[in-house]
């Protein structure tokens, strides 16, 4: 498994564990949080199985989903759902899978 692999999917594994009840009226919210989470971990393992440009697109749609799920996680901070000790640790593990999908789309 390929590190950028392994870390996109312990940050959606943190991700699908922070909210096991929503509070009502947040259940869309969170939904789009956890599925955008999944994106990431999903797109980033087919794309560290891909070549070329097919590879490439795949990092980016990864990326692109590692920034949604980083914009629900602060809206779920603001609206008290996530406390932000633990949005903070996710949102570091969100940046640093970020990171490195930008490292390996430039290859």
């Amino acid at each position: 498994m390929f590190k950028v692999e392994e870390k996109a999917t312990a940050v959606a594994g943190q991700v699908l564990l922070a909210i096991q009840r929503p509070r009502r009226g947040h259940a869309d919210l969170v939904d789009e949080f956890r599925r955008a989470a999944a994106s990431m971990a999903l797109n980033t393992a087919e794309g560290c199985r891909r070549v070329g440009a097919d590879r490439r697109q795949f990092l980016r749609v990864a990326s692109g989903s590692a920034a949604e799920a980083s914009v629900a996680l602060k809206l779920l901070r603001v609206v008290g759902v996530v406390p932000a000790e633990q949005a903070a640790a996710i949102e570091a593990g969100l940046d640093e899978v970020r990171a490195m999908l930008y490292g390996l789309g430039r290859r």
